[in-house]
Protein backbone atom coordinates (compact mmCIF):
# COMPACT_ATOMS: atom_id res chain seq x y z
CA UNK A 1 0.00 0.00 0.00
CA UNK A 2 1.00 3.62 -0.55
CA UNK A 3 2.81 5.21 2.44
CA UNK A 4 0.41 8.15 2.18
CA UNK A 5 -2.39 5.89 3.39
CA UNK A 6 -0.75 5.06 6.72
CA UNK A 7 -1.62 8.37 8.42
CA UNK A 8 -5.29 7.81 7.63
CA UNK A 9 -5.09 4.29 9.02
CA UNK A 10 -3.45 5.59 12.18
CA UNK A 11 -6.19 8.19 12.50
CA UNK A 12 -8.84 5.48 12.20
CA UNK A 13 -7.11 3.49 14.94
CA UNK A 14 -7.08 6.51 17.25
CA UNK A 15 -10.75 7.22 16.54
CA UNK A 16 -11.68 3.59 17.18
CA UNK A 17 -9.77 3.62 20.46
CA UNK A 18 -11.59 6.80 21.53
CA UNK A 19 -14.92 5.23 20.61
CA UNK A 20 -14.09 2.06 22.54
CA UNK A 21 -13.11 4.18 25.54
CA UNK A 22 -16.40 6.09 25.44
CA UNK A 23 -18.50 2.91 25.47
CA UNK A 24 -16.42 0.95 27.99
CA UNK A 25 -17.86 1.05 31.51
CA UNK A 26 -15.86 2.90 34.13
CA UNK A 27 -16.23 3.83 37.78
CA UNK A 28 -17.29 7.22 39.19
CA UNK A 29 -17.59 8.10 42.85
CA UNK A 30 -19.84 10.82 44.26
CA UNK A 31 -19.19 12.83 47.42
CA UNK A 32 -21.18 15.53 49.21
CA UNK A 33 -19.86 18.97 48.26
CA UNK A 34 -20.25 20.34 51.77
CA UNK A 35 -18.66 17.52 53.79
CA UNK A 36 -16.56 15.51 51.30
CA UNK A 37 -18.27 12.27 52.40
CA UNK A 38 -18.30 9.66 49.62
CA UNK A 39 -21.90 8.44 49.36
CA UNK A 40 -21.96 6.31 46.20
CA UNK A 41 -19.86 4.62 43.54
CA UNK A 42 -21.44 3.75 40.19
CA UNK A 43 -20.39 2.39 36.79
CA UNK A 44 -21.19 4.37 33.66
CA UNK A 45 -19.99 4.86 30.08
CA UNK A 46 -18.80 8.05 28.43
CA UNK A 47 -21.77 8.10 26.07
CA UNK A 48 -24.27 8.31 28.91
CA UNK A 49 -25.47 11.72 30.07
CA UNK A 50 -25.08 13.57 33.32
CA UNK A 51 -28.84 13.02 33.80
CA UNK A 52 -28.26 9.24 33.77
CA UNK A 53 -25.44 9.63 36.29
CA UNK A 54 -27.86 11.61 38.46
CA UNK A 55 -30.44 8.81 38.30
CA UNK A 56 -27.88 6.13 39.19
CA UNK A 57 -26.54 8.04 42.18
CA UNK A 58 -30.04 8.95 43.37
CA UNK A 59 -30.94 5.25 43.20
CA UNK A 60 -27.78 4.24 45.06
CA UNK A 61 -28.30 6.77 47.85
CA UNK A 62 -32.10 6.68 48.05
CA UNK A 63 -32.01 10.44 47.54
CA UNK A 64 -35.29 11.75 46.16
CA UNK A 65 -34.33 15.42 45.99
CA UNK A 66 -32.90 17.12 42.92
CA UNK A 67 -29.16 16.55 42.55
CA UNK A 68 -26.57 18.67 40.77
CA UNK A 69 -22.93 17.77 40.17
CA UNK A 70 -19.68 19.69 40.27
CA UNK A 71 -16.46 18.54 38.63
CA UNK A 72 -13.42 20.59 39.64
CA UNK A 73 -15.71 23.46 40.65
CA UNK A 74 -17.65 23.38 37.37
CA UNK A 75 -21.40 22.72 37.30
CA UNK A 76 -22.26 19.82 34.96
CA UNK A 77 -25.25 20.29 32.66
CA UNK A 78 -27.65 17.35 32.66
CA UNK A 79 -27.86 17.14 28.85
CA UNK A 80 -24.07 16.67 28.48
CA UNK A 81 -22.64 13.24 27.85
CA UNK A 82 -20.07 12.24 30.42
CA UNK A 83 -17.12 12.12 28.02
CA UNK A 84 -17.62 15.69 26.82
CA UNK A 85 -18.22 16.81 30.41
CA UNK A 86 -14.78 15.48 31.39
CA UNK A 87 -16.04 12.64 33.59
CA UNK A 88 -13.66 9.68 33.29
CA UNK A 89 -12.58 6.52 35.07
CA UNK A 90 -11.99 6.80 38.82
CA UNK A 91 -12.89 10.48 38.94
CA UNK A 92 -15.02 11.94 41.71
CA UNK A 93 -17.93 14.32 41.28
CA UNK A 94 -19.32 16.52 44.03
CA UNK A 95 -23.03 16.44 44.82
CA UNK A 96 -24.90 19.68 45.38
CA UNK A 97 -28.34 18.67 46.57
CA UNK A 98 -31.36 20.71 47.50
CA UNK A 99 -31.30 20.80 51.28
CA UNK A 100 -32.18 23.20 54.03
CA UNK A 101 -29.13 25.29 54.80
CA UNK A 102 -28.86 28.41 56.94
CA UNK A 103 -26.27 31.10 56.23
CA UNK A 104 -25.21 33.46 59.03
CA UNK A 105 -22.91 36.49 59.23
CA UNK A 106 -21.09 37.42 62.42
CA UNK A 107 -19.15 40.17 64.16
CA UNK A 108 -16.32 37.64 64.61
CA UNK A 109 -15.38 38.18 60.94
CA UNK A 110 -16.82 34.92 59.62
CA UNK A 111 -19.86 33.60 57.85
CA UNK A 112 -21.08 30.09 58.58
CA UNK A 113 -23.25 27.58 56.73
CA UNK A 114 -25.43 25.40 58.95
CA UNK A 115 -27.54 22.34 58.25
CA UNK A 116 -31.07 23.20 59.35
CA UNK A 117 -32.06 19.60 60.08
CA UNK A 118 -29.54 19.06 62.89
CA UNK A 119 -28.00 22.50 63.50
CA UNK A 120 -24.52 21.33 62.50
CA UNK A 121 -22.08 23.88 61.07
CA UNK A 122 -20.80 22.42 57.79
CA UNK A 123 -18.66 25.31 56.54
CA UNK A 124 -16.93 28.35 58.06
CA UNK A 125 -15.94 31.15 55.68
CA UNK A 126 -12.97 32.99 57.20
CA UNK A 127 -10.96 35.81 55.64
CA UNK A 128 -12.47 39.19 56.47
CA UNK A 129 -10.50 41.41 58.83
CA UNK A 130 -13.59 42.81 60.54
CA UNK A 131 -17.25 42.02 61.18
CA UNK A 132 -19.31 40.42 58.43
CA UNK A 133 -22.52 42.44 58.19
CA UNK A 134 -24.33 40.45 55.49
CA UNK A 135 -24.09 37.17 53.60
CA UNK A 136 -26.10 35.78 50.69
CA UNK A 137 -26.32 32.51 48.72
CA UNK A 138 -26.20 32.72 44.94
CA UNK A 139 -29.28 31.54 43.08
CA UNK A 140 -27.48 28.35 42.05
CA UNK A 141 -26.46 27.67 45.64
CA UNK A 142 -22.84 27.21 44.53
CA UNK A 143 -21.51 30.48 45.92
CA UNK A 144 -21.83 32.79 48.91
CA UNK A 145 -21.14 36.52 48.90
CA UNK A 146 -20.25 38.39 52.09
CA UNK A 147 -20.16 42.12 52.93
CA UNK A 148 -17.94 43.38 55.71
CA UNK A 149 -17.05 46.25 57.97
CA UNK A 150 -13.56 45.98 56.41
CA UNK A 151 -14.96 47.75 53.29
CA UNK A 152 -14.77 44.65 51.07
CA UNK A 153 -17.06 42.00 49.68
CA UNK A 154 -15.89 38.44 49.13
CA UNK A 155 -17.08 35.63 46.88
CA UNK A 156 -16.82 32.08 48.26
CA UNK A 157 -17.30 28.64 46.75
CA UNK A 158 -19.68 26.66 48.97
CA UNK A 159 -18.22 23.24 48.12
CA UNK A 160 -14.70 24.13 49.28
CA UNK A 161 -15.12 27.19 51.49
CA UNK A 162 -12.41 28.90 49.46
CA UNK A 163 -12.51 32.63 48.77
CA UNK A 164 -12.66 33.06 44.99
CA UNK A 165 -12.43 36.86 44.88
CA UNK A 166 -12.25 39.97 47.05
CA UNK A 167 -13.98 43.09 45.74
CA UNK A 168 -12.35 46.42 46.60
CA UNK A 169 -13.72 49.87 45.86
CA UNK A 170 -15.95 51.03 48.70
CA UNK A 171 -14.48 53.56 51.13
CA UNK A 172 -16.87 52.71 53.97
CA UNK A 173 -18.20 49.63 55.70
CA UNK A 174 -20.56 47.39 53.69
CA UNK A 175 -24.00 46.54 55.04
CA UNK A 176 -25.64 44.55 52.23
CA UNK A 177 -24.89 42.20 49.34
CA UNK A 178 -27.02 40.36 46.78
CA UNK A 179 -26.69 38.31 43.57
CA UNK A 180 -28.59 39.08 40.38
CA UNK A 181 -31.13 36.40 39.34
CA UNK A 182 -28.67 34.90 36.82
CA UNK A 183 -25.69 35.13 39.23
CA UNK A 184 -23.84 37.31 36.72
CA UNK A 185 -23.81 40.45 38.88
CA UNK A 186 -23.41 41.37 42.52
CA UNK A 187 -24.69 44.48 44.27
CA UNK A 188 -23.07 45.84 47.42
CA UNK A 189 -24.23 48.76 49.57
CA UNK A 190 -22.55 51.02 52.09
CA UNK A 191 -24.20 53.34 54.58
CA UNK A 192 -20.83 55.01 55.21
CA UNK A 193 -19.65 56.04 51.73
CA UNK A 194 -23.19 56.77 50.43
CA UNK A 195 -23.05 54.39 47.49
CA UNK A 196 -23.97 51.06 46.04
CA UNK A 197 -21.83 49.21 43.51
CA UNK A 198 -22.73 46.74 40.76
CA UNK A 199 -20.00 44.17 40.12
CA UNK A 200 -19.53 41.98 37.05
CA UNK A 201 -18.68 38.53 38.39
CA UNK A 202 -16.76 37.50 35.29
CA UNK A 203 -14.34 40.40 35.35
CA UNK A 204 -14.74 41.07 39.09
CA UNK A 205 -14.87 44.77 38.20
CA UNK A 206 -17.31 47.44 39.32
CA UNK A 207 -19.41 48.44 36.32
CA UNK A 208 -21.94 50.86 37.88
CA UNK A 209 -22.07 53.06 40.98
CA UNK A 210 -25.36 53.97 42.67
CA UNK A 211 -24.38 57.32 44.14
CA UNK A 212 -25.72 60.03 46.39
CA UNK A 213 -27.68 58.18 49.08
CA UNK A 214 -26.88 56.51 52.38
CA UNK A 215 -27.89 52.91 51.67
CA UNK A 216 -28.94 50.39 54.30
CA UNK A 217 -29.84 47.53 51.96
CA UNK A 218 -29.74 46.62 48.27
CA UNK A 219 -31.53 43.81 46.43
CA UNK A 220 -31.95 42.86 42.79
CA UNK A 221 -35.51 42.48 41.57
CA UNK A 222 -36.50 38.85 40.89
CA UNK A 223 -36.22 37.88 37.21
CA UNK A 224 -34.68 41.27 36.37
CA UNK A 225 -30.92 41.54 36.66
CA UNK A 226 -30.91 45.22 35.79
CA UNK A 227 -33.04 46.70 38.56
CA UNK A 228 -31.95 47.16 42.17
CA UNK A 229 -34.07 48.17 45.17
CA UNK A 230 -32.37 50.07 47.99
CA UNK A 231 -33.35 51.38 51.41
CA UNK A 232 -32.10 54.94 51.79
CA UNK A 233 -32.05 55.33 55.57
CA UNK A 234 -31.86 59.01 56.44
CA UNK A 235 -33.45 60.09 53.16
CA UNK A 236 -36.65 58.40 54.40
CA UNK A 237 -37.31 56.54 51.16
CA UNK A 238 -36.63 53.43 49.12
CA UNK A 239 -35.34 53.76 45.58
CA UNK A 240 -35.43 51.56 42.49
CA UNK A 241 -32.31 51.93 40.32
CA UNK A 242 -31.19 50.92 36.84
CA UNK A 243 -28.12 48.75 37.34
CA UNK A 244 -26.83 49.63 33.85
CA UNK A 245 -26.92 53.42 34.15
CA UNK A 246 -27.06 54.11 37.89
CA UNK A 247 -30.19 56.23 37.37
CA UNK A 248 -33.13 56.25 39.80
CA UNK A 249 -36.25 54.74 38.22
CA UNK A 250 -38.77 54.94 41.06
CA UNK A 251 -39.07 56.46 44.54
CA UNK A 252 -41.10 54.93 47.37
CA UNK A 253 -42.12 57.70 49.78
CA UNK A 254 -43.11 59.39 52.02
CA UNK A 255 -41.96 57.84 55.28
CA UNK A 256 -41.86 59.59 58.63
CA UNK A 257 -38.50 58.09 59.61
CA UNK A 258 -35.40 56.40 58.24
CA UNK A 259 -35.98 53.38 55.99
CA UNK A 260 -33.79 50.64 57.43
CA UNK A 261 -34.64 47.85 54.99
CA UNK A 262 -36.59 47.22 51.82
CA UNK A 263 -37.49 44.11 49.85
CA UNK A 264 -39.57 43.17 46.82
CA UNK A 265 -42.10 40.36 46.38
CA UNK A 266 -41.17 37.35 44.25
CA UNK A 267 -43.63 38.42 41.54
CA UNK A 268 -42.01 41.89 41.61
CA UNK A 269 -45.38 43.60 42.13
CA UNK A 270 -44.91 44.89 45.68
CA UNK A 271 -42.19 46.61 47.68
CA UNK A 272 -42.05 46.45 51.48
CA UNK A 273 -40.22 49.01 53.61
CA UNK A 274 -39.28 48.70 57.29
CA UNK A 275 -38.60 51.92 59.19
CA UNK A 276 -37.02 53.37 62.30
CA UNK A 277 -40.40 54.38 63.75
CA UNK A 278 -41.80 50.84 63.49
CA UNK A 279 -43.76 51.19 60.26
CA UNK A 280 -44.05 48.28 57.80
CA UNK A 281 -45.39 49.68 54.54
CA UNK A 282 -46.31 48.07 51.20
CA UNK A 283 -46.01 49.92 47.89
CA UNK A 284 -46.92 49.09 44.30
CA UNK A 285 -43.58 48.49 42.60
CA UNK A 286 -44.58 49.79 39.17
CA UNK A 287 -46.14 53.09 40.24
CA UNK A 288 -44.56 53.80 43.62
CA UNK A 289 -48.02 54.29 45.10
CA UNK A 290 -48.96 53.19 48.61
CA UNK A 291 -50.57 49.74 48.70
CA UNK A 292 -51.05 49.20 52.42
CA UNK A 293 -49.66 50.05 55.83
CA UNK A 294 -49.38 46.95 58.01
CA UNK A 295 -48.35 48.75 61.18
CA UNK A 296 -48.81 52.21 62.59
CA UNK A 297 -46.28 54.68 63.88
CA UNK A 298 -44.85 54.74 67.39
CA UNK A 299 -43.90 51.07 67.47
CA UNK A 300 -40.41 49.67 67.95
CA UNK A 301 -38.04 50.04 65.01
CA UNK A 302 -38.26 47.43 62.29
CA UNK A 303 -34.89 46.63 60.76
CA UNK A 304 -35.69 43.86 58.25
CA UNK A 305 -38.52 42.51 56.11
CA UNK A 306 -38.95 39.58 53.70
CA UNK A 307 -41.79 38.10 51.64
CA UNK A 308 -42.95 34.49 51.81
CA UNK A 309 -42.46 32.42 48.62
CA UNK A 310 -46.18 32.79 47.74
CA UNK A 311 -46.08 36.57 48.43
CA UNK A 312 -49.05 36.29 50.81
CA UNK A 313 -47.09 37.09 53.96
CA UNK A 314 -44.29 39.35 55.13
CA UNK A 315 -41.99 38.64 58.06
CA UNK A 316 -40.48 41.61 59.91
CA UNK A 317 -37.65 41.78 62.44
CA UNK A 318 -37.30 44.47 65.09
CA UNK A 319 -35.41 45.87 68.05
CA UNK A 320 -38.21 44.69 70.37
CA UNK A 321 -36.60 41.21 70.35
CA UNK A 322 -39.29 39.61 68.14
CA UNK A 323 -40.09 38.76 64.54
CA UNK A 324 -43.65 39.05 63.26
CA UNK A 325 -45.48 37.40 60.36
CA UNK A 326 -48.10 39.54 58.63
CA UNK A 327 -50.86 38.38 56.30
CA UNK A 328 -50.85 40.93 53.49
CA UNK A 329 -54.52 40.62 52.51
CA UNK A 330 -56.07 40.16 55.94
CA UNK A 331 -58.91 42.63 56.61
CA UNK A 332 -57.36 43.60 59.93
CA UNK A 333 -53.69 42.61 60.11
CA UNK A 334 -52.90 40.84 63.34
CA UNK A 335 -49.37 39.45 63.16
CA UNK A 336 -48.10 36.16 64.47
CA UNK A 337 -45.31 37.00 66.90
CA UNK A 338 -42.16 34.87 67.11
CA UNK A 339 -40.62 35.48 70.52
CA UNK A 340 -37.68 34.00 72.36
CA UNK A 341 -34.77 36.23 71.43
CA UNK A 342 -33.05 38.30 74.09
CA UNK A 343 -31.83 41.09 71.84
CA UNK A 344 -32.64 42.88 68.57
CA UNK A 345 -33.74 40.50 65.83
CA UNK A 346 -31.59 41.69 62.93
CA UNK A 347 -32.97 39.48 60.15
CA UNK A 348 -35.73 37.03 59.28
CA UNK A 349 -36.31 34.92 56.18
CA UNK A 350 -38.79 32.28 55.04
CA UNK A 351 -37.59 28.86 53.93
CA UNK A 352 -37.98 28.01 50.26
CA UNK A 353 -41.21 26.10 50.92
CA UNK A 354 -42.63 28.85 53.14
CA UNK A 355 -43.06 26.48 56.09
CA UNK A 356 -40.22 27.74 58.27
CA UNK A 357 -38.82 31.12 59.31
CA UNK A 358 -35.20 31.58 60.36
CA UNK A 359 -34.29 34.57 62.52
CA UNK A 360 -30.96 36.12 63.49
CA UNK A 361 -30.19 37.99 66.70
CA UNK A 362 -27.68 40.77 67.40
CA UNK A 363 -24.67 39.52 69.30
CA UNK A 364 -25.33 35.79 68.89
Amino acid sequence: PSPSRFPNSALMVVENMAMMASISPFQVSAKLALTGEVVATVRVTGTETVAVLCQLIARATGEASSLRFLLEGRLLEKHQNLASAGVKDDCSVEIVKDQRLVLTASHDGTAKIWRADDGKCVRTLSGHSNAVNAARFSGSGLYVATASLDQTAKLWMVSTGNCEATLHGHTGSLVSVDFSPDDALLVTASSSDNSGRIWNLQSMECQTILAGYELNSARFLPADGWKVLTACSWYDCALLWCAKTGNVLQRFAPHNAAVLHSCVSHDASTVATATWDGALILWWAETGQLRRRLTGFGEKSKVYAAFSPDDQRVVSAGINHVAQIWNIDAASPSPMTLSGHGNTVTSAEFSGDGVWVVTGELGR
